[in-house]
């Protein structure tokens, strides 16, 4: 029996980073499942704390 795939592994970048108007800094065709792993975060919920967090820092 084929497993069934989950959404982090059919949505792309690119859909992510239309919809929320964020840029991962990686290639738009890479799955999100992919850039989860290559980062070590567990969601995409914690990344885009990270990138919000980013944006925010006071410059220096």
């Amino acid at each position: 029996m084929k497993k069934e795939a989950t959404k982090k592994e059919v949505v792309l970048i690119k859909d992510v980073e239309r919809e929320y108007k964020m840029n991962f800094g990686v290639r738009g065709d890479m799955k999100v499942g992919t850039y989860l792993k290559r980062t070590g975060l567990p969601s995409l919920a914690l990344c885009f704390n990270k990138i919000l967090a980013l944006r925010t820092e006071p410059k220096e």
